[in-house]
């Protein structure tokens, strides 16, 4: 077994990050889009439907977390899948990326459930995305 002191772990971690910035945008670019539509789609078509507003309130944004109108019901998903797809075009490498949703009762949908179906969805999308791109 070989034990990686401190000092080479950071020495580790500033070459990679060298490295890294010497990738290509188009080398990033297409898994960043993936693993960001991966986490939307589970996201938007795994949230309980009653008049579409939870599923409508999905959004993507950069660089901050994303606040905005979560008033758009949505019933369906793919009005919130096409918002997400169109701020995709938008991503830019190594720039965090925030998919969030703005309904206020979205956290005890995702504990809860609607009438207990559902529940969890979107911490089991986020495993699956993790297992799919480890």
């Amino acid at each position: 077994m070989v034990k990686v002191g401190f000092t080479n772990q950071r020495v580790f971690t500033a070459e990679i990050g060298k490295f890294a910035e010497t990738l290509p945008e188009a080398h990033l670019l297409p898994f960043q889009k993936a693993i960001i539509g991966e986490l939307a789609n589970g996201a938007i078509f795994g949230t309980p439907v009653r008049e579409g507003f939870a599923r409508g309130g999905w959004k993507l944004g950069h660089g901050n977390p994303v606040t905005g109108d979560p008033h758009q019901a949505d019933t369906t998903g793919a009005l919130a899948l096409a918002v997400v797809n169109l701020e995709l075009l938008n991503v830019r490498p190594f720039e965090v990326s925030y998919l969030g949703n703005d309904v206020v009762y979205i956290l005890k949908l995702e504990e809860d459930g609607h009438s207990k179906q559902n529940r969890g969805w979107v911490k089991a999308t986020v495993e699956a995305v993790n297992a799919k791109f480890p």
